[in-house]
């Protein structure tokens, strides 16, 4: 965002031009304002193209933690979801803000959005709440949104269905295991105990003084550490957005050390009602399912917090109207120990010399079977969707996954499981069938991660937010032409947010201001450079530039502290992007603002300077320029940058992306021509002074 001075001239006074000769070319253009006739007042439109907005985002009925959330100006999905599947951002949307809640899902703050900003969209991809859009119009400076959905459901909080009192028993369905008579698995397995015949809650889930027992030996979460766990998994594990390649690993957990273990469920995202298994293996990895003991961890992994969008983010029918085929079987935060069996080979398991602890070596993977809980009539099988019966088996080993009767979706060999460690437990996020990819129909949590043999670590969240365009006209203080096009340049905002150590909020760890130069065409030779008013103060500054993602770190001269000259020359360096990281040990609530301006070298070690209207200028800027020729700054009041008429030297246009204007300020065919001609509302905003027509450049 930009800061500028914001003086406003309340008397109107005619400047007088004193003549000044400067050694740098001039282009006469038109002359957009009128005639040469015309009263030299200065205008006192600062031409600003933000506004300030208080945002009040309520997620509390449904969060377990912060939330992070993103806003944009537009519906960032890229088109309808078929079926079940979970809309999809546009992989290059941007949100105009990004950030999370407080731990009880609220977010109530003030932030600066672009003026023309009026309804807005907000979404989160947090796999325990799904991927709902939420709606929001600013009014008088407002805007609020709710998710008003039912409690999402967690340890001790047992839904209506999982306490149905039905048959106990131990009745593995035949679909599990086979498919069209023929065998995909060995038959499932039941050693761990017995569930209802329902719902298919295990009678195993650990409770009382079990739980407690597997609490005290770090086995599994206590209520406050659970917290932790669902705001790690909730907010990574994105429901609107393909996982990343980094967390798709082709192998499964092998553990490092002997150890014991138990697995808890994070929760699941979809209205399948899906079956879980796990099987052990040594050494190779197995490379036919049917190779394979499957043992039965959870019968229906359905915890029922599902909800169906309309593919665009909307909720068309909530939590409490979906009825799950009348089986939900689990809460969030249930927790079930896994168990080693020496004797585990194919079609002859025995639970003889069952053990609490694995063994160093040990490889475990994971399988979901679609669909395998499911009602038709008293029966329990293959639920139907129309005419395709869901017949496949997601694995998380490579190459294991069968996929039968519905071949649309083809994930190749690779395993159906993203895998990551975070702090002390690992965890594994399922795609149940493929056609979104997000990993995030279940994900479940094992401790302890320093068992396993290492895997990737989760990362930060990064978030690219589209700040503007600033564009500069460089024939300043002459009158120019006007079209605005001598200097554009792209301004993002990248940050990546934590909780600190007994901290309650994120803070900003690191943030990058992102600078890329463009211009149509320019025959003066301009530098660049950016004033950081920094939010806090940086353990570490570095400073890159580069294309198309590459960069490399280089030192630019900084004056005052905060003043970077990115470039002397932004013509030899068309579409570099400059790069200021800052990194923070306690973190920042704010973000850093910028004030870029373009300039050049004059005599004495000064230069000219063309900074956006009323913004105060450098200690090095060459002063004998103000006031003359069509500039009518007025130092000795801390005016600047100001002239007569509707047109500026400078702008910024918030929220504005430079693919935009590639067919406009930067098309060759608009070169010469007042910014006017390119965007005909652009002098109703101007004389207006920002009243109306604020999407002018949209």
């Amino acid at each position: 965002m930009c800061s500028r001075v914001s003086a406003i001239i309340m008397t109107a006074v005619a400047l007088s031009i004193t003549g000044c000769s400067h050694d740098f070319d001039l282009y006469e253009g038109p002359q957009p304002d009128g005639s040469e006739q015309e009263p030299k007042v200065a205008n006192t439109f600062d031409f600003v193209t933000t506004s300030t907005v208080n945002i009040n985002v309520d997620y509390s009925a449904s969060a377990l933690g912060s939330v992070y959330f993103e806003i944009f100006d537009k519906n960032p999905y890229t088109a309808d979801a078929e079926g079940d599947a979970a809309p999809q951002q546009d992989s290059n949307a941007k949100p105009l803000f990004a950030g999370y809640t407080d731990n009880k899902g609220l977010f109530n703050k003030t932030i600066t959005l672009p003026a023309y900003a009026t309804h807005l969209y907000i979404t989160t991809g947090n796999m325990l709440l799904g991927a709902p859009m939420l709606e929001a119009d600013v009014t008088n400076g407002r805007a609020a949104v709710s998710l008003g959905s039912s409690k999402a459901r967690t340890r001790g909080a047992v839904t209506g269905y999982a306490l149905a009192d039905g048959d106990k028993g131990k009745t593995v369905p035949a679909n599990l295991y086979t498919a069209n008579g023929s065998a995909v698995t060995s038959e499932w397995v039941t050693p761990l105990g017995r569930y209802d015949l329902h719902t298919g809650r295990p009678n195993y889930i650990l409770g009382g003084d079990y739980l407690n027992e597997a609490v005290a030996k770090g086995l599994v979460f206590n209520d406050d550490e659970m917290q932790g766990l669902f705001e790690a998994v909730g907010n990574s594990v994105n429901v609107d957005k393909r996982c990343p390649d980094y967390l798709r690993v082709n192998y499964d957990l092998e553990l490092e050390r002997e150890s014991e273990l138990a697995i808890t469920l994070v929760g699941s995202f979809t209205g399948w009602n899906n079956s879980l298994g796990y099987y052990i293996y040594e050494g190779e990895a197995p490379t036919d399912l049917n190779d394979v003991q499957v043992i039965m961890l959870f019968p229906n992994t359905q915890d029922g917090c599902w909800y169906k969008t309309d593919g665009n983010g909307k909720i068309i029918v909530p939590r409490d109207e979906v009825d799950y085929h009348g089986a939900i079987a689990l809460n969030r935060g249930d927790a079930v120990r896994l168990y080693y069996y020496p004797n585990h080979s194919k079609n002859n398991f025995s639970t003889e010399g069952e053990s609490r602890v694995f063994p160093a070596g040990t490889k475990i993977g994971f399988v979901l079977k679609n669909n395998g809980w499911g009602s038709q009539g008293q029966d329990y099988a293959v639920r139907w969707n129309g005419t395709v019966t869901h017949n496949w088996w997601a694995s998380s080993t490579q190459g294991l996954s069968v996929t039968l009767d519905d071949t649309r979706v083809d994930l190749g060999n690779a395993p159906r499981t993203c895998k990551f460690q975070y702090k002390d437990f690992v965890v594994l996020g399922f795609e149940d069938y493929g056609d979104d990819e997000n990993f995030s129909d279940l994900a479940f949590a094992i401790r302890p991660a320093e068992a396993f043999k290492p895997l990737p670590k989760l990362e930060s969240k990064e978030t690219r937010q589209q700040m503007g365009v600033y564009g500069f006209e460089d024939l300043w203080p002459s009158k120019g032409d006007y079209d605005m096009n001598d200097v554009l340049v792209d301004y993002q905002y990248i940050k990546t947010e934590e909780k600190f150590d007994n901290e309650t909020q994120y803070t900003t760890k690191q943030e990058t201001l992102s600078f890329t130069t463009y211009q149509n065409y320019a025959a003066l030779h301009s530098g660049l450079a950016v004033k950081v008013n920094f939010s806090g103060t940086p353990e570490s500054i570095v400073v890159s530039k580069g294309k198309n993602g590459n960069y490399e770190t280089y030192t630019p001269t900084v004056e005052d502290g905060n003043i970077y000259v990115l470039t002397d020359d932004i013509n030899n360096e068309i579409g570099t992007e400059y790069r200021i990281t800052a990194n923070y040990t306690n973190g920042i609530s704010t973000q850093s603002e910028v004030e870029p301006f373009i300039f050049r070298n004059t005599e004495g070690g000064k230069r000219l300077e063309v900074h956006l209207p009323f913004e105060a200028p450098t200690a090095k800027v060459d002063d004998s320029f103000f006031g003359t020729e069509d500039d009518l700054s007025n130092p000795a009041q801390g005016i600047y940058y100001v002239r007569a008429g509707d047109y500026p030297y400078a702008f910024y246009l918030a929220g504005g992306d430079i693919e935009d204007f590639k067919g406009t300020l930067l098309n060759s065919s608009y070169e010469k021509k007042p910014v006017d001609t390119v965007y005909p509302k652009f002098l109703e905003w101007s004389t207006s002074k920002g009243a109306s027509a604020t999407d002018w450049y949209k």
